[in-house]
């Protein structure tokens, strides 16, 4: 991977949907480049799959971060679903078995005994919670806040399915899926689009890529500015800060997915944002392994186009 490979890879995560011709304006390359390099990141496993579901927003979820050190010696073997509850997305492993696991929760009233299941299913003594209040890339949102009013119909719903395990899916084969007309399935995708209703994620496996992915814990001074922060490492490294999250509950952190070619450029990177003056407190971990789950709202969305619903 190099450099343009990560700026698109950050398209992507901004909009699975962007076309091989805005993607080459982008990166000031060739159309057929620009899918030569996408095809190449699919070819190796790093870039899985490109989809569609309903917003987290939309649902009144509740997206967590739990983290900890794992005291288990059969992680490899057999990773199942730790809360019981079908909340958990992905699960990173890094090394010294620190783990990261995104959950999905219904509401708030899930994160208390989906953190106890996860503390006994995987052998974590002690663990922190993170509740992202802003996912950026390239100092883009990763995706739309919902801003709606009205329910989403039978169709939204048979849209969504439909662009459910491919997302990049041209709308006139969802139309011909769905018989209906492309303008009836524009409108209504532009308007979940706007409105935030669909969310449209990029599944991946960081551990394959040829370089060193990083997750870089950063602890600020009390009262900086997350924002402006984030916009100043991204001005510094470009693409190699894949990913920023803020949290709502742990004010002063900053979490960063990032890439470095070598190891020596990760410790670089690592010493560069550690001896930033705005920092207080910075721990870096490489990545292992990944794995992806099916959850509660995969469930849901087939049950929403299979109708009736409450």
């Amino acid at each position: 991977m190099d450099e343009k490979d990560l700026r698109l890879f950050q398209l992507l995560l901004i909009n699975n949907r962007i076309t091989h011709r805005e993607m080459a304006q982008e990166l000031r390359i060739s159309v057929p480049s620009v899918y030569r390099r996408l095809q190449n990141l699919i070819d190796q496993g790093i870039v899985t799959k490109f989809t569609a579901n309903i917003s987290a927003g939309y649902l009144k979820a509740v997206p967590v971060k739990v983290m900890g050190v794992s005291e288990s010696q059969s992680i490899n073997g057999h990773m199942k679903e730790p809360t019981g509850r079908s909340c958990t997305e992905k699960i990173y492993q890094f090394g010294s078995n620190a783990l990261v696991i995104t959950l999905l929760l219904k509401g708030l009233d899930d994160l208390g005994p989906s953190v106890e299941r996860i503390r006994e299913s995987l052998e974590i003594k002690e663990l922190s919670v993170v509740i992202p209040s802003r996912v950026t890339s390239a100092n883009v949102p990763v995706h739309h806040k919902y801003a709606g009013t009205k329910p989403l119909t039978m169709l939204d719903y048979r849209i969504i399915a439909a662009l459910h395990e491919d997302a990049r899916k041209p709308l006139n084969e969802v139309a011909d899926d769905l018989d209906v007309s492309v303008k009836t399935v524009r409108r209504h995708f532009d308007t979940m689009v706007e409105q935030g209703s669909i969310e449209l994620s990029t599944n991946w496996m960081p551990e394959r890529t040829s370089g060193i992915y990083s997750l870089v814990h950063v602890e600020l001074r009390p009262g900086e500015n997350k924002g402006r922060y984030i916009a100043r490492l991204n001005d510094r490294f470009g693409p190699r800060i894949l990913v920023a999250l803020e949290s709502s509950n742990l004010p002063d952190l900053v979490v960063l997915s990032c890439w470095s070619p070598t190891m020596d450029r990760h410790m670089e990177l690592v010493e560069e944002i550690s001896a930033d003056e705005e920092t207080a407190l910075t721990f870096s971990r490489i990545i292992r392994s990944t794995w992806l789950f099916k959850t509660w709202r995969n469930k849901l969305l087939q049950e929403r186009i299979a109708g009736p619903w409450h």
